[in-house]
C-alpha cells in the first residue's frame, strides 16, 4: 500500500505534467509583447516661461547664490507629498548662500522691497544618509553580524512617461543608460497603485 506522501507526490507531478501539456505552461505565461517603437512622435509646442531668472541655483545639497542676487531676502520650506493631487508645505526657514538642504523637494521664496520677486520648486537627489543622520540609516553601508555589506542601488524613475515613449522620444538618454551606464531596464515590470511611489520595489 503507497503511502499518502508518494500518492500526493504522484498527483502533484500528474498535475503539473497535464498542465505542461494542455496549456503550454512553461512557454506562453507570463510573455512580454514586442513592441512597437516606429509610432509618430507628435511634438508640443513650447510654452513662454512665466518665471523670472532663478536667483541661485542647487549643487550637491547646497545652495548657491548668483552674485547679482546675494542681496535678496529670500526663504525656503520642504514641500512634502501626500499623493498624486495634494502636497504639504513646511516650516519656512532663511536661505542663505551656502545653506545646506535636504528636501528632496523645496520651495523658494525671494523677497526684494518686501514685494514677492521670486517663487518656485526646485528638487534635488538627497541621500537618505544625508537625511536622517542619527536614524538607523547611518548604518545602511555597515556590514552586518555575517560580515555581508548590504548592495548599494540605485533607482531611476521617470514619471508620467511610458517605457516606449522614454526610448523614442529620449534616445540618447536611453543609450547612455544602458550602455554605458550598465543599468539594467525593468522590462515588463507594472505596478497597480498611485502612481511611482506605489511601484518601489525596496
Amino acid at each position: 500500500m503507497e503511502t499518502d506522501l508518494l500518492v500526493l507526490l504522484k498527483e502533484e507531478k500528474n498535475s503539473y505534467d497535464f498542465l505542461r501539456k494542455n496549456l503550454n505552461f512553461i512557454n506562453d505565461t507570463c510573455q512580454i509583447p514586442t513592441l512597437d517603437f516606429n509610432g509618430e512622435i507628435k511634438t508640443i509646442p513650447k510654452q513662454p516661461c512665466k518665471i523670472s531668472k532663478n536667483p541661485g541655483y542647487i549643487q550637491d545639497n547646497i545652495w548657491h547664490f548668483y552674485d547679482d542676487q546675494k542681496t535678496l531676502e529670500c526663504s525656503y520650506r520642504e514641500i512634502m507629498r501626500i499623493d498624486d493631487f495634494h502636497t504639504k508645505p513646511g516650516e519656512s526657514k532663511p536661505l542663505k548662500d551656502g545653506q545646506k538642504i535636504i528636501f528632496e523637494v523645496f520651495e523658494v521664496i525671494c523677497n526684494e522691497n518686501k514685494r514677492l520677486k521670486f517663487s518656485s520648486v526646485f528638487a534635488q537627489i538627497v541621500s537618505k544618509l544625508n537625511q536622517n543622520v542619527n536614524a538607523t540609516n547611518e548604518n545602511l553601508h555597515k556590514p552586518n553580524e555575517n560580515n555581508c555589506t548590504p548592495l548599494d542601488v540605485m533607482l531611476i524613475s521617470y514619471d508620467s512617461v511610458s517605457r516606449i515613449s522614454w526610448i523614442k522620444r529620449l534616445p540618447l538618454t536611453y543609450k547612455f543608460t544602458k550602455e554605458t551606464m550598465n543599468f539594467e531596464i525593468l522590462n515588463g515590470y507594472n505596478i497597480v497603485g498611485d502612481g511611482t511611489p506605489a511601484g518601489k520595489i525596496f
